[in-house]
């Protein structure tokens, strides 16, 4: 969709079921997000039969990206705790690992992307680093 944002690019296809499957194993489906037609931002969702999740979101914004814009980026995308900084990937970049779910947002120009997963099986430390390698082939598609 575009609009006063400009064109909001499809989360799917920056993040597709077999990255969401690099992530947390299985053969996550997509699943539906509502309420996100019109709004400067995309969210794709991918679950596994036994319940473990990827979230994806991309977001356009009209000027650079101040660290507030990735914290509520983040907090929208329904992570929880806060920002650690990550080096190394897009303009800048956070991350927020608990026990079994990791959080990796970043920016790169006017673009925002929030990578989340949750997984019963896998610690999030190694959810994260999956989610950076995801992170890594997203950016070349920004």
């Amino acid at each position: 969709p575009s609009g006063a944002f400009g064109n909001v690019p499809d989360a799917s296809t920056f993040v597709t079921a077999d990255m969401a499957a690099s992530i947390i194993g299985g053969s996550p489906q997509k699943t539906a997000l509502p309420g996100t037609q019109g709004m400067p931002f995309s969210i794709v969702g991918y679950t596994t039969d036994s319940g473990d999740t990827v979230t994806a979101m991309v977001e356009k914004l009209p000027t650079g990206v101040p660290a507030s814009a990735l914290q509520a980026a983040m907090q929208m995308a329904g992570a929880q705790g806060d920002l650690q900084p990550v080096s190394g990937i897009g303009d800048v970049a956070g991350k927020s690992v608990s026990e079994n779910e990791a959080t990796l947002a970043f920016a790169k120009g006017d673009s925002i992307v929030v990578l989340s997963a949750q997984a019963s099986s896998i610690a999030g430390s190694d959810l994260e680093s999956k989610i950076e390698a995801v992170a890594r082939q997203v950016l070349g598609k920004l």
